[in-house]
């Protein structure tokens, strides 16, 4: 991928990459903000969106990963699995909340920092 910035991640014990792009198109040239590809073990998402935006994205597409490495990528999920995928992700998400972190601090800096 070109003009893509990228991040090695661990889910689940398996590497997977994150990787930044400007813009991204899949299929017929519709825009969308996130892609998983569970086969390269790749999630690719636009910064070209807002802060929140971005946040939700980000751990929607990661939510993609950790579905695929815990077996449940295609299954109609009950809420008791929902529930044991959330607190999987939650306890063992602080790699991935320091990324996200410092890709939100280089991507959208505060405005008003930025006037002072």
């Amino acid at each position: 991928m070109t003009n893509t910035e990228t991040y090695n991640v661990n889910i689940v014990n398996t590497p997977w990459e994150i990787c930044l792009v400007k813009e991204l198109k899949i299929e017929q040239s519709n825009f969308y903000l996130g892609r998983t590809e569970p086969i390269y073990h790749r999630i690719t998402i636009t910064t070209a969106c807002d802060k929140i935006t971005f946040i939700r994205t980000f751990w929607h597409e990661v939510t993609h990963a950790y579905l695929t490495e815990l077996g449940h990528y295609n299954n109609t999920l009950d809420v008791e699995t929902i529930c044991e995928v959330a607190s999987i992700i939650q306890s063992t998400s602080d790699e991935l909340a320091k990324i996200l972190n410092k890709i939100v601090k280089a991507k959208y800096k505060d405005i008003k920092k930025e006037n002072k």
